[in-house]
């Protein structure tokens, strides 16, 4: 999986209908709405396999944000999943001081609104992965 920040991932593009991601990847696991008590709802599908959640904007039905946690996510050429937090900002050469971190009970977070993307961190290592359309 090569993550693409501003774009997307592997060929899914943000952007993209329903339909357009269905054709490529299928149906997912699980469709869900965001919120369902809320008018604005987002539509979220999760892929088991792939272990990526994808979130479609409620109003304009496009895809505008990735979730991931798979293994085999790469950002730049780096494995990023359970990676210790200090040589992915190395080997990415970035400076932790660049991203901003906003920390919660049980991870990190760590926003680099540069390339539309954050991580979560937890016990050293990072968890997970999303990336943003950033207009």
């Amino acid at each position: 999986m090569i993550l693409k920040p501003g774009e997307g991932f592997d060929e899914i593009k943000f952007g993209m209908t329903e339909e357009e991601v269905i054709a490529l990847l299928g149906e997912p696991n699980v469709r869900r709405i965001k919120d369902e008590e809320d008018e604005d709802r987002d539509i979220v599908y999760q892929y088991n396999e792939l272990k990526v959640k994808l979130e479609f904007d409620a109003e304009d039905e496009l895809l505008f944000h990735v979730r991931t946690t798979n293994p085999k996510a790469k950002l730049d050429g780096i494995t990023i999943i359970d990676q210790p937090l200090d040589i992915f900002f190395a080997d990415l050469k970035t400076k932790r001081t660049d991203w901003e971190e906003e920390k919660f009970s049980s991870f990190n977070s760590y926003f680099y609104d540069e390339k539309c993307l954050s991580i979560a961190e937890e016990f050293g290592r990072i968890i997970d992965v999303h990336l943003y359309w950033c207009d």
